[in-house]
């Protein structure tokens, strides 16, 4: 799964991100900002 997005990952979007990652280690996620 792919996320853009114009700012960096605030830290507590990126806890949710480790969050999933955690419940669901078969789905890949890149976030990718400029």
């Amino acid at each position: 799964m792919n996320i853009f997005t114009e700012l960096e990952p605030c830290s507590s979007c990126r806890s949710v991100i480790k969050q999933f990652n955690r419940a669901y280690p078969g789905i890949v996620v890149n976030v990718y900002w400029k």
